[in-house]
């Protein structure tokens, strides 16, 4: 207990006081922590080797490699995927090294978890699995890298599929990117709370719409509740959009 609860205070420290600071505390654990925040393999490999576990558990239940992750340090995460580290293990938001890798688009960190056998369908506690996280943060690479691991194209983050959420940051290339590698365009027609079209038309996302149009969304196409794109876009009073649908056929 008392071993946890120094890594605790360890780890909040690392947010609190700069890491040259940090660096003067003789504590094998801190010294740690630094190097691998600084990119200090070296150091790293050193330790490891002297003893240091791979697995120690620090605040919030991260682990090293997270914060490895975190900081892109892809040397020394190779490093401690070597030493043993989990590949899997979760932090107390259901986060895991694999997302840590997502969120910052870090490709090399990707394909390395993955070959070691990161698991796509890990969700956090926000319901995200890790393509989800990659596609929200507009990484094609990674995510092409994900689908030819067997991510779930149409995974499901309270009833919005990836696809969506490039509707929501209009962004062309991985919206393109998913319909071609697969994605149903009209995902949620007659059956879910929303549509990718629907969406872009109810927030006035003019340019995301005209891009759903080019990738043959159907424009009368209704979610479950009989909500069609023009009727979200009147709704809303986005007049522009209702002009767009028309003219694109809808009714």
């Amino acid at each position: 207990m008392r071993g946890r609860l120094l890594c605790s205070a360890l780890i909040v420290g690392l947010f609190i006081f700069p890491s040259n600071a940090l660096a003067e505390i003789e504590d094998p654990m801190v010294t740690l922590l630094v190097a691998i925040e600084n990119g200090d393999a070296d150091t790293v490999r050193k330790m490891l080797a002297s003893g240091a576990g791979a697995n120690v558990e620090l605040a919030g239940d991260q682990t090293l490699l997270m914060v490895a992750a975190w900081n892109r340090q892809e040397e020394i995460a190779r490093l401690l995927v070597g030493a043993g580290a989990k590949i899997n293990a979760a932090d107390s938001d259901g986060q895991t090294a694999l997302m840590q890798a997502a969120t910052q688009g870090s490709l090399p960190l990707v394909d390395m978890f993955l070959d070691a056998g990161a698991d796509l369908k890990a969700r956090n506690t926000f319901g995200f699995d890790a393509f989800t996280i990659a596609v929200s943060g507009g990484h094609v690479d990674v995510a092409r890298r994900m689908l030819k691991a067997k991510a779930d194209i149409e995974s499901s983050t309270h009833g919005l599929t990836p696809l969506m959420f490039a509707v929501a940051s209009t962004n062309e290339e991985m919206m393109r990117f998913l319909v071609d590698n697969g994605a149903n365009v009209n995902a949620g027609v007659n059956s879910g709370v929303q549509t990718p079209l629907n969406l872009a038309s109810s927030t006035g996302n003019t340019e995301a719409v005209r891009i759903l149009i080019d990738l043959k969304a159907d424009v009368n196409g209704a979610s479950k509740d009989g909500t069609t794109p023009i009727k979200a876009a009147r709704e809303a009073g986005h007049e522009k959009i209702v002009a767009v649908l028309k003219a694109a056929g809808a009714k």
